[in-house]
């Protein structure tokens, strides 16, 4: 599991280093620290973006690039497992509701069949003979 967020976290609080004073001096929004430092990477508008900021914040902090490409990586293999989830799950409640349309229509044409065979013997229990 990812932990590149609370080792950023982690770094910041131990040297005393407040989101605003980030902001003023590497120049990165604080709402955009807090996606970083709770690990909320699917809000980021990119994934250039959030890479971006992460070597940007991880540099002003002082931590080794190395540690920074290692957890961008493991972002990026958790958001491909992730979105391979998503689409799986879309392809099955897709077909769920295919199978929900096709038994509701062998429903309606099970209805419709017994409401006209039973027409057919009214029909015939009520004409003379």
């Amino acid at each position: 599991m990812n932990q590149i967020h609370k080792c950023l976290k982690e770094t910041r609080e131990e040297k005393g280093i407040t989101t605003e004073k980030v902001f003023y001096e590497a120049h990165i929004s604080p709402k955009f620290i807090r996606m970083i430092e709770d690990g909320e990477w699917e809000k980021f508008p990119s994934k250039v973006q959030m890479k971006g900021f992460l070597r940007i914040y991880g540099e002003y902090l002082g931590i080794p690039s190395s540690v920074i490409e290692e957890g961008i990586k493991e972002i990026e293999q958790q958001t491909e497992r992730k979105q391979e989830e998503d689409a799986k799950n879309k392809k099955n409640l897709h077909k769920k509701k295919t199978q929900t349309v096709v038994d509701r229509s062998i429903y309606i044409l099970l209805l419709l069949l017994i409401f006209f065979v039973l027409l057919y013997f009214w029909i015939l229990y009520l004409l003379p003979e």
